[in-house]
């Protein structure tokens, strides 16, 4: 199977979960999957959701065979403006291939597929119980997730999940994920009066514009730290071993800055550096910030309300809840009393962390096997050993895995800073996905031995 022409099929479809015109996008995609995987001999259908349907596929199960539950999700964000190329023509370039999802997740989860395909048509009996879950709701958060997996609990069973949707440096330096930062979402509304005001009676009002700027302000300080009493309290500092893998990366500033296109760091001044900051710290970040008109040309109004959309990105230990009520009482004890202030709490979900040390001490566990096949494979296919490392980012249903299947994930990143995942000219490289699918070929040949 041509990987690159199967990537091509599936980014073709705008599969933008958060947009209800694009629900047509989403149920070709679900049949695009559930056709490629019952061709593999896969007992595969829909679940229903009632908003955007997971596919959920199982080869024949053996008593007594080892088993793995492989996760990805097919839904991509949106595609926005500033793209070189068609968003859902595949378009190769230097030995990068660009469209939406080509990287998160249609990307890292078609290597799965792919290497899939590689084994069962040559062997439809392979002796691995594998059951796969493509979720369409996990850019909208995974609102569905949490029911699906009470209530199909006995179904998915497994020694544990893999996961191909976290990052790695580059093509040859590959990270197994011990950690996913949980997250807060929520929106923080100022409101002054019941209508917009002239600005000719400037200076005489409260302006919620200048209020909510000075008031997001007071969330940082001078060093770009979060100055909320009891934001830090609860964090666990990284452990000698986390620090030593840090230092292996092939990292700089200079480099960082570059894939990403920015110029400056926010941690120039700060306690710790840029890559202790993504992997170990918590964060509280604008996502979005408006009020009063912003249409062309001009209109003299103070407006009568102005919000922010704001995320925290959470660490292990923190309480996603004491977060919340943290924030909440910032808010309400530096506004002005005179203003209306409201926040609205969208999601709440804590991190999660691999228990690696309990594991490593346990040699007989399904899960420390995984890993060290995952560790020899990487290191097979890619050229050097993978640095276990958390991750900046949030999937909150690998927490949610955790706590509802009692089981545990392996964490393997195929994207990159270049990949520029959720923007334009989203894209991978050729050569992550061919050595993706080789590694998951390779890995899952393995643990089914």
């Amino acid at each position: 199977m041509d990987i690159k022409q199967f990537l091509a099929d599936y980014v073709s479809f705008p599969s933008v979960s958060c947009n209800r015109t694009k629900v047509t996008g989403m149920e070709a995609t679900r049949k695009f999957l559930l056709e490629f995987l019952s061709q593999l001999g896969f007992q595969a259908r829909e679940v229903d959701t009632g908003l955007h349907n997971i596919v959920l596929a199982k080869n024949k199960h053996k008593k007594g065979q080892r088993s793995v539950l492989m996760y990805g999700h097919y839904d991509v964000q949106p595609e926005g403006d500033g793209w070189s190329s068609d968003p859902f023509t595949l378009t190769e370039k230097n030995g990068r291939l660009y469209g939406r999802g080509a990287s998160d997740n249609k990307g890292g989860n078609g290597t799965m597929l792919a290497a899939l395909y590689d084994i069962f048509t040559e062997n439809e009996k392979f002796p691995l119980n594998i059951t796969v879950i493509l979720e369409g709701e996990e850019e909208i958060g995974s609102p569905s997730m949490a029911t699906f997996l009470k209530e199909y609990r006995n179904e998915l069973q497994a020694d544990f999940a893999i996961v191909a949707d976290t990052w790695s440096i580059d093509d040859e330096n590959i990270v197994i994920t011990t950690g996913l930062r949980g997250i807060v979402v929520l929106e923080l509304k100022l409101k002054s009066a019941e209508h917009d005001i002239h600005s000719g009676y400037g200076g005489s009002i409260i302006n919620p514009i200048r209020e909510l700027t000075k008031l997001c302000t007071s969330f940082h300080d001078e060093r770009g730290k979060v100055n909320i009493p009891g934001f830090y309290d609860d964090v666990e500092v990284p452990s000698d071993f986390e620090l030593a893998q840090t230092r292996k990366l092939p990292f700089n500033d200079n480099k960082f800055l570059k894939s990403i296109g920015a110029k400056k760091l926010s941690t120039d001044k700060a306690a710790y550096s840029a890559i202790e900051s993504l992997r170990f710290y918590p964060t509280l970040e604008f996502n979005g910030i408006c009020g009063g008109y912003i249409g062309k040309g001009v209109k003299t109004i103070i407006p009568s309300e102005a919000f922010a959309k704001i995320t925290c990105r959470l660490v292990p230990n923190q309480d996603c809840e004491k977060i919340e009520n943290c924030i909440r009482e910032a808010v309400l004890t530096r506004v002005d009393k005179n203003l209306e202030a409201s926040l609205s709490f969208e999601k709440c979900s804590n991190a999660y962390n691999l228990p690696l040390n309990m594991i490593l001490s346990d040699q007989t566990s399904p899960i420390y096997r995984g890993l060290r096949i995952a560790e020899q494979e990487i290191e097979s296919v890619f050229g050097n050993k993978p640095l276990y490392l958390r991750d900046g980012g949030s999937i909150p249903l690998i927490r949610t895995v955790k706590d509802v299947l009692g089981m545990e994930s392996i964490l393997i990143g195929f994207s990159s800073a270049e990949d520029r995942i959720h923007a334009a000219d989203e894209s991978i490289s050729v050569r992550m996905l061919e050595r993706g699918r080789e590694f998951f070929r390779r890995f899952l040949t393995k643990l089914s031995q």
